[in-house]
């Protein structure tokens, strides 16, 4: 019996999670036993993926008349049955929310393909409820949990996940598992040795770092407040790694608190870790995250965590007082007596951050990814049973 064709499905390649988790399927699957491929709507940057993986893309401009999302989710999934049809994987794996609803759809409509695994990385249902309104959002929670129920899987990165997809979505627990993230820690070890190539960043003696996209749900606002209370704290300077429609607010808010000249916004980079590295403490500030991929790759590094005690994923990877701290009351004032408190602290600082590349291992992708392999299995087996 050949090897299974196993196909992840997302509608671009960057620097998100969704790129990290194909790059380790792609470079930690069994290739004996697995032939992986990769499908999106934009061809992804160059380096991205391992020159030997497959890859394809679903071409073509949307029409005029398909910007009503009902109709445009149905040409996406026409699109995706046309090109699945042709590569006949045994599974798909779809990532991001409405690339998901497409794939059932089309499923529905074609019965391609046979197995069918969704992903849920965030926890959507604070997600929607934050940005279209509880009208909207409770649309949205329905028509997905309804097309998620209709998938073999639904995989979640943490139990937090799991409770909105099931809780709020209404997806049957059955139906849903937990597979964390995975990291190549080899990789992240590489790169975190590179020399950080920004005069500011460089010469910063303490540096507060924080990593991902500057928009509402990472809460940067907070830390920049928090920043502002602690900033002349042994000469510390804050360090925002990646951009976002925040970015400028960002901005307005440290001049008007002081702080403009202590703080660094460096916009999207290719190398986070090589910030990671150098960092004294790394904060994470997210209203919530189905995991929290920065947070892990701090871990990696060695830095001991800031983040919230009700943010959902990140609260799973950091143990309170053990590899980090979490904060029960995100409040200016508590967020910043807990950075000072681990400022103060060298010991502290030091053995949190060692417990923290200790539990990083935990989800090295040599351990995260046979889970995957199993869960691939199961459903070709499966899939199989079912045509004799």
């Amino acid at each position: 019996m050949g090897r299974a064709k196993v196909c992840y499905v997302v509608p671009a390649l960057g620097q998100r999670g969704t790129t990290r988790l194909a790059q380790c399927l792609a470079v930690f699957l069994d290739t004996d036993a697995f032939e992986f491929s990769v499908l999106t709507f934009k061809a992804p940057p160059e380096g991205v993926l391992p020159s030997e993986v497959q890859f394809s893309s679903v071409s073509g401009e949307m029409p005029a008349w398909a910007r009503v999302r009902l109709v445009r989710g149905l040409v996406y999934a026409y699109r995706l049955h046309a090109v699945l049809r042709r590569e006949c994987p045994d599974v798909v794996i779809g990532d991001v929310t409405w690339l998901c609803n497409a794939l059932v759809v089309a499923r529905l409509l074609t019965g391609v393909p046979r197995r069918l695994l969704v992903r849920m990385g965030n926890i959507k249902s604070r997600a929607w409820s934050n940005d279209v309104g509880p009208v909207t959002g409770w649309f949205r929670r329905k028509v997905t949990g309804a097309l998620f129920s209709r998938a073999d899987v639904v995989i979640v990165p943490s139990q937090a996940a799991k409770d909105d997809v099931v809780e709020r979505l209404g997806v049957g627990a059955e139906r849903v598992t937990v597979i964390p993230n995975p990291i190549d820690l080899e990789r992240v070890s590489e790169r975190a040795q590179e020399a950080v190539d920004d005069a500011f960043a460089a010469g910063c003696g303490v540096t507060i770092l924080a990593v991902g996209v500057l928009n509402e749900q990472k809460n940067h606002a907070l830390l920049v407040e928090a920043f502002a209370r602690l900033a002349k704290e042994k000469g510390a300077c804050l360090v925002l790694v990646g951009g976002g429609p925040e970015r400028r607010r960002l901005e307005r808010l440290a001049g008007e608190l002081g702080v403009s000249q202590r703080v660094l916004f460096t916009g999207s980079v290719a190398n986070p870790y090589k910030y990671m590295a150098q960092a004294t403490v790394f904060v994470h500030p997210a209203r919530w995250e189905g995991f929290g991929y920065a947070v892990l790759e701090a871990m990696a590094c060695g830095r001991p965590v800031v983040a919230g005690a009700g943010s959902g994923g990140p609260a799973e990877l950091v143990r309170d007082g053990v590899d980090g701290l979490l904060v029960d009351d995100m409040s200016p004032e508590c967020l910043a007596q807990a950075i000072s408190k681990l400022l103060n602290d060298a010991a502290l600082r030091t053995a949190l951050g060692k417990n923290a590349a200790k539990r990083a291992r935990e989800y090295d992708a040599n351990v995260v990814v046979p889970a995957y392999e199993k869960l691939i299995a199961e459903q070709v087996e499966r899939s199989r049973v079912s045509v004799r």
